[in-house]
């Protein structure tokens, strides 16, 4: 089992990183690929507002010392699942068929969600 020390170590020393998150639901209403950065941000933080984070997936990339091959990084992933615990007391988690669906499809571990997040 990885430590969060090991996890913040990794990323401190990473040259950059990039998130991930998986959630319970992604309705996002605007089609527009030309929304500005306000408006797009706007429907995001409605849509995690509305839904909870399933798993935080964190990369942190730093530059390999490999003489072989120029310009590669080494990449080293994290998973965090993530689940309520009780004592947020009884909330409800809204679910969107798709996503859920999304994630099956994509062999997201539920019981690893719900037992270990």
């Amino acid at each position: 089992n990885v430590t969060v020390d090991f996890i913040l170590n990794t990323i401190n020393k990473a040259d950059y990183i990039s998130i991930d998150t998986e959630l319970t639901g992604i309705d996002i209403n605007s089609k527009n690929f030309i929304d500005s950065l306000e408006e797009r941000y706007i429907q995001y933080a409605i849509c995690v507002n509305k839904y909870q984070i399933m798993q935080l997936g964190i990369t942190a990339f730093k530059k390999s010392n490999s003489t072989e091959i120029k310009d590669t990084y080494d990449c080293i992933p994290f998973n965090i699942y993530l689940f309520p615990p009780q004592s947020y007391g009884n909330q409800n988690i809204h679910l969107e068929i798709s996503a859920i669906n999304f994630n099956r499809e994509h062999n997201f571990d539920f019981n690893k969600w719900i037992y270990g997040g």
